[in-house]
């Protein structure tokens, strides 16, 4: 399990020092304007997006095929995917806790609940995006499941569109929801239903993997 890990790791260690630059850049402007949302959003696309590129690699140089040549199982190769991408996630929310902390120092009228809010709703959506497509990413390929991380990213923006509108409603504007009530939502009802949908995506990952045929 270790060196399948490792082996994304290395993967991943390609891409360094372009997202390093990409997270100096945009921290950078972030404290300069006092806004967040645009170390957020670089994390996001971050943590999207290396997952992907390690389900492509393993496709296009058919690493499958040679992983199962050894004692290693198909149970083995989806665990490795899930538990490196929930590590990713966490070091995504704990760069952003840092960068929180940092934006606190230069902007002192900023409050943590609020910085907590922009964290959260920017990061844990992706999560949900990962979830949903991982189980067509192996069942039709990385092609075909870019689709349905697109299609994905639509479900979710169109939820989080309808919650938002609902909590305005709810609170005359959505300037006037205390960032309490954001954070009661993110922890009483999201990461449950985020656990809830990881769990069940992985039993379906190790279904449709179980059934794949390996060329």
């Amino acid at each position: 399990m270790k060196g399948l890990m490792l082996k994304d790791l290395y993967l991943w260690k390609r891409y360094l020092r372009i997202y390093a630059l990409y997270v100096l850049v945009f921290g950078a402007v972030g404290i300069y304007s006092g806004m967040a949302s645009f170390f957020v959003s670089m994390t996001a696309v971050i943590l999207l997006t290396l997952p992907l590129s390690a389900w492509n690699y393993d496709q296009y140089n058919k690493w499958d095929r040679a992983a199962l040549s050894s004692p290693i199982s198909r149970r083995q190769l989806v665990q490795a995917k899930y538990l490196l991408t929930l590590l990713l996630m966490a070091a995504i929310l704990l760069l952003n806790l840092l960068f929180t902390l940092v934006m606190m120092v230069f902007h002192s009228q900023l409050e943590m609940g609020e910085l907590l809010t922009s964290t959260l709703s920017g990061v844990l959506p992706v999560g949900f995006v990962s979830f949903l497509s991982f189980p067509f990413i192996i069942r039709f390929g990385v092609e075909k499941g870019r689709m349905v991380m697109i299609l994905s990213c639509l479900l979710v923006a169109g939820v989080l569109v309808l919650g938002f509108s609902g909590l305005s409603k709810a609170n005359g504007g959505l300037s006037n929801i205390p960032d309490q009530t954001f954070l009661f939502w993110i922890f009483a009802v999201g990461l449950p239903l985020l656990a809830l949908l990881a769990a069940g995506s992985y039993f379906l990952s190790l279904r449709f993997y179980q059934e794949r045929e390996v060329a």
